[in-house]
């Protein structure tokens, strides 16, 4: 990953709810934002993704989660890209 933000809080008003996403990056030179999740429930972690995506002023391209896993020497397993 090239060109890290993190900490923007995403706030759409229209649809009445904020969040904040763990950050934004390049991945191979695609605008990508991304989350760190403890739970493994895709669904619900890339319909998170989607609405702090819609709600960014960030141009994100694809949608990034890195699960944590605590078996693993680096402490999480691949990232799943959408």
């Amino acid at each position: 990953m090239e060109n890290l933000k993190n900490g923007e809080v995403v706030i759409n008003e229209k649809e009445r709810y904020a969040g904040t996403p763990d950050g934004y990056g390049s991945v191979a030179g695609v605008a990508t934002i991304f989350d760190i999740k403890r739970t493994p429930e895709k669904t619900r972690n890339f319909m998170q993704m989607a609405a702090y995506a819609r709600a960014s002023k960030q141009d994100a391209k694809q949608m990034m989660i890195i699960p944590l896993n605590d078996k693993t020497e680096q402490g999480f397993s691949k990232p799943i890209i959408s």
